[in-house]
């Protein structure tokens, strides 16, 4: 023990040690790993290189096929292991010398599996993905292998995609969605379904917005005057299915800009913020009455200082800019819709919920679970595991936060975000690879250049684009 522990002052030493005995490996794979996978008509000899990275405090293990010429890697940090990392290199290395090694080859693509077998019987898997050698050209130049992911890390919506569940009534539930509005919602107004969640619906809205100081006695009558001339004749006297569709709402971003502000906030202390909404992973609700009474008190405590605070945004600059009011006639059309929004889709839940029996808010814990839940963890363990092989990762609609639990990640690679972030919280990022631009690479933003230079009808905001200039020695 002491001699091996006195190993690791050098690493060459600490590398040699298991190098021998990974050669004797190489010589055993020619027999022993002579079997095909089923679908897999290639014989395959693996040799597997493992070494400690004393900078990193990281285990490298690099396996290598020399039939198909294909080349996998993983890299283990402290975080992979309930015990010491060391320990565990001396375990897995002992393995590994015994032969305990087993590789299912990726048929299909992806990464390659690999089972070590410790002397307790204890089997480690780990997912390796696979490298890519850069192809230099005659010109001097290489070519990089890139990976675009729009992360969507701010959409915590359970019910945005269709998703596959173990439970019947996941497709029950949107099967009866889809039923209520090729039907009910085509008849039912939207005055009706406003007076079954509260009768006093917009009394006690309007009192929220005045205890904000959003309708202050002068907007008084300009409040009153947008409700019964733009959003009753507009929206309140049509169908549920109209309002939904209202291409106005949508081309104004009058309910989808206030959702993406105050959908999921991230909090002080590590956690989330949730508007109640059925398209998030607030708490339940009994009915739709208790729904509105914690909606209207989130937004008191928490969501109209958001909105207010972002209230001169660009989107407010293009309704002006429309004819249709101004900043603050916007921040009252995004709080009266958005509620309005929000009501109906928990009309409708509790509504199939009546009819079917349907407990659509379990049915959203589920989702939670496959779709929410470690998400950003998640993200990262499929970037190291399956695109691991990537130089560069382009990365868009990242959560601020990121770079906090993004930490498995940077042991790979350099995780730059832009200096100025998105409001958003939905910035782009770009990811360097180590080993191909190491860290003595020279690397400055020149976004703004692109900013300045731009001239296109849509608007950047900021953190939308991130632009990068990297040089490297030699």
């Amino acid at each position: 023990s002491l001699i091996f522990f006195a190993s690791l002052a050098t690493r060459k030493r600490f590398e040699l040690k298991y190098m021998s005995s990974l050669l004797l490996q190489k010589v055993d794979s020619l027999i022993s790993d002579i079997d095909k996978m089923p679908g897999d008509n290639v014989i395959h000899h693996w040799s597997l290189d493992m070494h400690f990275d004393l900078n990193n405090k990281t285990i490298v293990m690099e396996i290598n096929d020399s039939i198909t010429k294909k080349k996998w890697l993983r890299i283990l940090d402290e975080n992979e292991f309930s015990g010491e990392i060391m320990q565990e290199y001396e375990t897995l290395g002992q393995a590994v010398k015994a032969g305990q090694v087993k590789y299912d080859y990726p048929v299909d693509g992806g990464p390659l599996h690999l089972s070590i077998q410790s002397k307790n019987g204890a089997s480690r898997q780990f997912q390796c993905p696979m490298q890519f050698d850069s192809e230099h050209k005659s010109d001097g130049t290489s070519e990089l292998s890139l990976l675009t992911w729009n992360i969507a890390g701010v959409n915590n919506n359970p019910f945005e995609y269709y998703v596959t569940l173990d439970d019947p009534n996941y497709k029950a539930l949107m099967l009866s969605v889809e039923q209520f509005f090729d039907t009910h919602a085509t008849t039912q107004s939207v005055n009706e379904v406003l007076s079954k969640v509260d009768t006093h619906f917009f009394d006690k809205l309007f009192q929220l917005l005045r205890d904000k100081q959003v309708m202050t006695s002068a907007r008084e009558k300009r409040c009153q005057a947008l409700l019964d001339g733009d959003v009753r004749p507009a929206y309140l006297n049509h169908s549920v299915a109209a309002f939904l569709s209202n291409k106005h709402i949508g081309q104004h971003r009058l309910t989808s800009w206030p959702d993406r502000l105050l959908n999921t906030i991230d909090d002080k202390k590590g956690g989330f913020l949730y508007r109640p909404t059925p398209i998030n992973y607030s708490a339940r609700f009994k009915n739709g009455a208790d729904w509105f009474k914690q909606w209207i008190d989130w937004m008191r405590r928490t969501g109209i200082d958001i909105l207010v605070k972002d209230k001169n945004n660009k989107y407010a600059d293009a309704y002006k800019k429309a004819g249709l009011g101004d900043a603050d006639d916007f921040l009252f059309m995004n709080v009266v819709l958005l509620c309005i929004f929000d009501a109906i889709l928990v009309y409708v839940l509790f509504a199939i919920n009546r009819a079917n029996n349907i407990d659509w808010q379990s049915i959203k814990l589920e989702c939670e679970a496959v779709l929410n839940k470690h998400k950003i963890e998640n993200t990262v363990r499929i970037l190291d595991e399956c695109y691991g092989d990537c130089d560069i990762l382009f990365l868009q609609e990242v959560r601020n936060s990121f770079i906090d639990a993004g930490s498995k990640l940077k042991l790979n690679y350099q995780v730059i975000f832009p200096k100025d972030k998105s409001k958003n919280n939905q910035t782009s990022i770009i990811c360097l690879k180590k080993s191909r631009f190491g860290t003595a690479a020279n690397i400055e933003e020149v976004s703004k250049e692109v900013y300045d230079r731009y001239k296109g009808s849509v608007k950047i905001g900021k953190g939308d684009l991130f632009v990068l200039k990297v040089s490297q020695p030699n």
